[in-house]
């Protein structure tokens, strides 16, 4: 149970590096899709991805798919929802979230907890943030007209993005999450983003490895993951009922 919790927890850090990016120059095209998509109130969106997990010699595939919304109310508000599927172990997992009034609400494993959360936590932890980065950290890019937009790809220096991200505290942060002997380290980050002529993200699929260290045991991810657009018109955001019932984490675990 303890494997698959670090296990969950790192797929929930790689789904908070999928929102896309790009690098007309490919930054200058990055920059246009950050302004268009800071204008975008509502979103709906699919997501699958698989990983390939190698760990003492043995490698294990790990696929997710699922949806999102979101619907930005104003700079401090937001509703969101999220159904995901990952399949491990020859087991299926769902897991649904929420975001509702400063809280993200949760179900997994029959458990239904809430975090008090404010909205830039909750958007990194739903993998709707855009990543931060600078044009140093971009090795390679390409930009070319497709179905009257553009596609931009280009590849990020895994040794500056741990860089970036290391100097923010963000990374000692993360491996933290693996115990005090943590480690986490990410190789280059490959994407490929669809816009459409106004520069909104119609799609996106992006590519990395990363190496962990949990417990002194090396475990190595191929990871892929693809979203696709499917509206940014008046999406809506349904709750279930039973919010109400959601209960904090320690009172969710002190019951399972």
């Amino acid at each position: 149970m303890k494997k698959i919790g670090l296990v969950l927890a790192a797929l929930m850090l790689a789904a908070s590096l999928t929102a896309c990016n790009e690098k007309v120059s490919a930054y200058g095209a990055y920059e246009k899709m950050n302004t268009a998509m800071g204008k975008v109130e509502s979103i709906e969106m699919t997501v699958d991805g698989s990983i390939a997990m190698t760990a003492m010699g043995e490698t294990m595939d790990i696929e997710m798919s699922g949806t999102m919304k979101e619907v930005i109310l104003s700079e401090t508000e937001a509703e969101m929802e999220m159904y995901m599927d990952m399949v491990m172990f020859g087991e299926t997992i769902p897991t649904v979230s929420y975001y509702k009034d400063g809280y993200m609400y949760q179900e997994m494993y029959g458990m239904k907890y809430k975090t008090a959360m404010g909205i830039e936590e909750a958007l990194s932890q739903m993998g709707t943030e855009n990543l931060t980065f600078s044009e140093e950290a971009i090795k390679e890019s390409d930009v070319t007209d497709v179905d009257g937009g553009k596609q931009i790809s280009f590849t990020l220096d895994g040794a500056a993005l741990n860089d970036i991200l290391a100097g923010a505290g963000t990374l000692s942060e993360l491996a933290a999450l693996f115990g005090e002997d943590g480690e986490m380290a990410f190789g280059d980050v490959t994407y490929v983003v669809n816009v459409d002529k106004d520069y909104v993200m119609k799609s996106c699929e992006m590519r990395f490895d990363m190496t962990m260290t949990v417990e002194g045991e090396a475990i190595e991810m191929a990871y892929t993951m693809t979203m696709k657009v499917v509206s940014t018109n008046d999406v809506t955001v349904t709750f279930p009922d039973d919010l109400d019932t959601y209960v904090g984490m320690s009172d969710a675990l002190g019951a399972a």
